[in-house]
């Protein structure tokens, strides 16, 4: 089976759909946010943080060798679900736009600032970052989400990627996602 790989903003559903993949087909989940946590706590010296590990080439070339070294079959021949906003458009285009591999994007352009962080508001508990802060830190925070959103959006249709915004209908987008998945793995 193919590997499948999930690029997206912040907030625009990556490890949901990660798990709900998983509960349809026995992959191993690897959440790229956790890579670069432990990559940090181990390399504080790089500078490879939630803001900076996308455009640390350090970090992409270890993802890489990551993956690449390590076996991700079960007994089914499935793989693994990699999921994350650290993944660089150079690292998908040059190591995961590839036969044995489904990439999906994910994001949030559709979304104004002010519909973004009163969601933030609604949903957010305080395990999340976002929890204490002011709407002038939220608006920040929704504007640069909804910009890295409309860049997902066209680096996908530049390399004919699927692309979904999870804007509105959050979960009618991913089990279309997962409706597709089936169609290709009855083939």
């Amino acid at each position: 089976m193919k590997n499948i790989i999930i690029i997206g903003s912040a907030r625009s559903g990556k490890s949901t759909l990660a798990n709900k993949i998983a509960k349809n087909f026995p992959y191993q989940i690897i959440h790229v946010d956790s890579l670069r946590d432990t990559f940090y706590k181990i390399y504080p010296e790089l500078g490879v943080g939630v803001n900076t590990a996308f455009k640390n080439q350090k970090f992409q070339e270890f993802l890489v060798s990551y993956l690449e070294s390590a076996s991700f079959e079960s007994k089914n021949n499935f793989g693994y679900i990699l999921e994350g906003l650290e993944l660089s458009f150079d690292t998908v285009k040059n190591h995961f736009l590839k036969e044995n591999y489904l990439v999906y994007g994910l994001g949030i352009s559709n979304a104004t600032v002010d519909y973004f962080v009163n969601q933030m508001k609604k949903y957010d508990d305080e395990y999340e970052w976002t929890y204490q802060m002011s709407d002038e830190e939220l608006k920040k925070i929704a504007q640069e989400y909804i910009d890295l959103s409309v860049k997902i959006k066209d680096f996908c249709n530049q390399n004919l990627i699927p692309y979904y915004d999870t804007t509105e209908n959050r979960e009618a987008c991913l089990n279309q996602i997962i409706s597709e998945i089936n169609v290709k793995f009855e083939d």
